[in-house]
């Protein structure tokens, strides 16, 4: 849903409806001051937190995920001392436009600020020597003064480098919804260590780390966001990585191999491995074997 101010009210209705046709995830859009949209569209991050929060609160009650409380946990309840700074754009990700345009994110595709390169220049050539990838590389919050009195900046990471550029005419420092990424990673803090509240004396009842829904894996401490105009991958991972952990252990006939081998050459495999053997109908037997190929099967 893109959230602006004639259906910011409607925030919650979104999640209704999810309910309703049994949709599992929600994920907002929040307006680019852009284009058609004019500031009088804007919706301010007070108001919107309000919608935000009530609309978690009937997807929480629901089984409902909304991606955008879902990547603020991510990011909270990371490992003691993980450290975010600015978006995973033109490190771990890339967008090409219709006409063969390679920009950050996709947000971007048409801001002429924002081009990094094109197509025809091999992709590998603009990732390693575009001028605006590596000034967008050489970024961080560290450096901005706009951050310097946020003491949530390492937990939200500095907010989303395309509404800041379209915001500000930069990709840090000008993102308008920076109270809306401070307020609800508080809510979220707040509503985690609630659960330790009932005790009759004064304690921490919970510091980074204690939970965890997301680790640092690069040994460096520092990780990076995603931009809002995009969804949660490690969700998508997850739920494709659940889809076949559950066929391992109960055969799923909609996804079974459909080639029927001969029975000398699967004499081998036990029928319970064969009803759960999953992929295409492309067959490795239709090559002819040699000692000197090497077959790579992507299924």
């Amino acid at each position: 849903m893109a959230v602006h101010s004639e259906n910011v009210a409607q925030m919650r209705d979104i999640v209704d409806t999810a309910v309703k046709y049994n949709i599992s995830e929600v994920h907002y859009l929040w307006l680019f001051v852009t284009g058609n949209a004019d500031s009088q569209m804007f919706v301010p991050p007070k108001t919107l937190y309000h919608h935000l929060v009530e609309a978690e609160n009937t997807a929480t009650a629901n089984g409902i995920i909304i991606d955008n409380i879902r990547n603020m946990e991510s990011q909270i309840f990371s490992s003691s001392g993980t450290r975010y700074d600015l978006g995973n754009a033109g490190w771990e990700s890339l967008a090409i436009g219709p006409d063969g345009s390679i920009y950050p994110t996709p947000a971007l595709i048409g801001n002429a600020q924002a081009l990094c390169g094109h197509i025809n220049e091999g992709i590998e050539k603009v990732w390693h020597k575009s001028p605006e990838l590596s000034r967008l590389r050489s970024l961080s919050i560290v450096e901005n003064e706009n951050y310097m009195k946020n003491p949530m900046k390492f937990l939200i990471g500095g907010g989303d480098i395309d509404h800041s550029l379209y915001a500000g005419g930069s990709y840090v420092g000008f993102d308008p919804y920076i109270d809306l990424y401070n307020m609800t990673a508080l809510w979220l803090i707040t509503r985690a260590a609630a659960s330790g509240m009932n005790t009759p004396y004064p304690r921490i009842l919970m510091k980074m780390g204690d939970r965890l829904l997301q680790c640092d894996h690069n040994g460096t401490g520092v990780a990076l966001t995603h931009s809002n105009c995009v969804l949660n991958v490690s969700s998508t991972r997850q739920i494709v990585g659940n889809f076949y952990s559950e066929a391992a252990i109960d055969p799923n006939t909609d996804i079974a191999n459909p080639v029927c081998y001969p029975e000398s050459e699967i004499s081998h495999i036990p029928n319970s491995a064969r009803i759960r053997s999953y992929g295409d109908d492309q067959r490795s037997d239709i090559f002819s074997s040699c000692e000197w190929y090497s077959l790579l099967d992507f299924r």
